[in-house]
């Protein structure tokens, strides 16, 4: 009876470890592809549930409207280290000629590092929810895929990745009218945005590996237009791996003021 009992432990086991691992179901096209909508529905509940990671953030920015030069042309790389619950996060600007750092938790507030010093607030706590709300829409890998018109998702695969490429466009408006002095002519500004969104996806736990934004924007300020082109490439690493304690408690030496660096 015992032997019989133990060939049945062992085969629930077996069937366990075999469960382990495998990919997360998907419906499948004709093409064995996921359809793109359940694709970034399954992607973002795996995002949801993670604790913690890092983001390295490298910028491209152009301005098309002169000629080419150094001049209008900038890029920077941008490292930021998350966790999710309570909120923290810590970010760096890679530039030895402008240094910058910064901390926002929700235990401690917001601690700038600029100029050569730490700066402390502002100490509102309304101000710190929107920067916390804010900073949570900039890790957040298909924020700008949720405020695009979408025109057009395609996902096809390489290697142990997919790849979900989404084209769309934004619109914005807003203008400067002065309340108090019905007189002062008022200027409008548009700002048109067509973008091209590029995720690696990982096919097992479907977070994704890369996003790359590019995206050519015409801002009209009352008929005075601007164009300008801008690429992010945005890699995700570091997953549930952000050390929590050493990210508080380095918050907390920046908020106070005795601290310098």
């Amino acid at each position: 009876m015992r032997k019989y009992i133990m060939f049945f432990l062992a085969g629930i086991l077996l069937v366990i470890l075999n469960g382990c691992g495998t990919e997360i179901h998907l419906t499948k096209d004709e093409q064995g592809l996921p359809y793109a909508e359940e694709l970034i529905e399954k992607s973002s509940e795996q995002i949801e549930n993670l604790e913690s990671f890092s983001v390295v953030f490298k910028s491209t920015y152009r301005n098309l409207s002169v000629k080419e030069s150094a001049e209008n042309s900038h890029t920077e790389t941008i490292k930021v280290d998350y966790v999710k619950e309570p909120f923290a996060m810590y970010t760096e600007l890679s530039d030895p000629e402008t240094p910058f750092k910064e901390y926002i938790t929700e235990k401690y507030g917001i601690s700038t590092f600029r100029n050569g010093q730490w700066v402390v607030g502002p100490d509102f706590e309304e101000f710190t929810a929107a920067r916390i709300a804010d900073n949570k829409k900039s890790v957040d890998p298909y924020h700008d895929l949720k405020i695009l018109t979408i025109q057009d998702m395609q996902v096809d695969q390489k290697g142990k990745n997919y790849i979900l490429t989404v084209t769309g466009t934004r619109h914005e408006e807003s203008s400067d009218k002065d309340d108090f002095d019905s007189d002062k002519k008022q200027n409008t500004r548009t700002i048109d945005r067509t973008s091209k969104l590029t995720y690696t996806i990982n096919k097992k736990t479907l977070l994704p590996v890369e996003l790359i934004t590019e995206t050519e924007s015409t801002i009209d300020y009352s008929g005075d237009k601007k164009y300008t082109e801008v690429k992010v490439v945005h890699s995700y690493q570091n997953i549930n791996g952000v050390n929590e304690k050493k990210l508080l408690e380095e918050a907390y030496k920046a908020s106070d003021p005795r601290f310098s660096e």
